[in-house]
């Protein structure tokens, strides 16, 4: 099987893996799947909200039951994913010297951290769905983020936040306001 190479951040240090590239087979059932679950968790959220208001409705009961249901199916195609489809980069030193090489030893280092099963499932959905050059820019924004400690990239057709301060506008009141011949014999104006 052939892999991808790429580099996720877990706890502050960046973990070299080997992301399988996954054969149509797998990839079209595993794109459904992984879909299906990301939908689910922004429905799960507003019915998470409207269950802390009416904690004795039988219909709320029995929504957070299914929830309860789902939510442990999708921690469990998560683990699948991880097992099935991510190892441990070899030339990743302290990665192997915990004895972290498969996936299945990922996960037991993670341990119950859903965020971080996600991360590694959303890398190998990234790595089998996006062409190379936007593989590309995906990898730089992340690599960017992770070290400015800019926020994740918005979803989507949300406007990402703004990381760099506006320029300040040409002509300040101090430009204005400045002699016409300084000693040097410049203007002070600005020069374009």
């Amino acid at each position: 099987m052939t892999h991808f190479p790429s580099t996720v951040r877990v706890d502050g240090r960046d973990l070299k893996l080997l992301i399988a590239r996954l054969t149509i087979e797998q990839a079209v059932p595993f794109r459904v799947r992984f879909n299906q679950i990301a939908q689910r968790s922004a429905r799960t959220d507003a019915m998470k909200s409207s269950a802390l208001q009416s904690d004795d409705d039988p219909a709320i009961a029995k929504a957070l039951d299914r929830e309860l249901a789902e939510e442990t199916e999708a921690a469990r195609f998560l683990a699948a994913t991880v097992r099935d489809f991510v190892s441990v980069d070899p030339s990743d030193d302290l990665a192997m010297a915990e004895g972290i090489q498969t996936g299945a030893q990922l996960l037991e280092w993670i341990g119950p951290r859903s965020s971080i099963a996600g991360l590694l499932a959303s890398t190998v959905y990234l790595e089998n769905t996006l062409s190379t050059a936007g593989k590309e820019l995906w990898k730089s924004r992340r690599a960017s983020d992770s070290s400015s400690g800019a926020p994740t990239p918005a979803p989507s057709g949300e406007t990402p936040a703004t990381t760099a301060s506006p320029a300040p506008p040409a002509a300040t009141t101090a430009n204005a306001a400045a002699p016409a011949s300084s000693p040097s014999g410049s203007s002070g104006a600005p020069v374009h």
